[in-house]
């Protein structure tokens, strides 16, 4: 709270006024609320001029999961990107369907997932998916 007013409000309340206390400690308090905005403000300009140029990339290796787990785990790690604004990419293992009948089912159900809502991604090879986070911090069906 701002601390005159603060002090001003303590003083009309100890002479009797308690309206006008009121009125300034609600002051006080919107003042407080405006400054600690400007920080928080401040502080984002801050963090995104500062770390323009980084691209942070978070590796994950579903090869070899079964697709109910592959699928939970790809979840969590796109809500992990979709709020954590320092993260731009996700790269996704998924194999390449070597092992069973020439076509990942990981790898098809996380292209699927990923359609449906809306998240932008590119094959970095046959067997990696490479995620765009950038600009994603949305609501999941999911």
């Amino acid at each position: 709270m701002d601390i005159m007013n603060l002090e001003k409000a303590a003083e009309a309340y100890s002479k009797g006024g308690r309206a006008h206390a009121a009125y300034l400690s609600d002051q006080g308090r919107a003042a407080s609320r405006l400054a600690q905005r400007a920080d928080e403000r401040a502080s984002q300009d801050i963090f995104v001029a500062r770390n323009k140029g980084i691209e942070n990339v978070i590796t994950i290796d579903l090869h070899g999961q079964h697709v109910k787990q592959a699928m939970k785990l790809l979840k969590m790690h796109l809500l992990l990107g979709a709020y954590v604004p320092s993260i731009q990419t996700l790269r996704v293992i998924t194999g390449c369907g070597s092992h069973g009948f020439g076509k990942s089912k990981v790898k098809q159900s996380v292209t699927k997932l990923l359609e449906r809502e809306g998240v932008g991604y590119c094959e970095e090879n046959r067997g990696t998916l490479l995620i765009k986070l950038e600009g994603c911090s949305r609501e999941f069906s999911f």
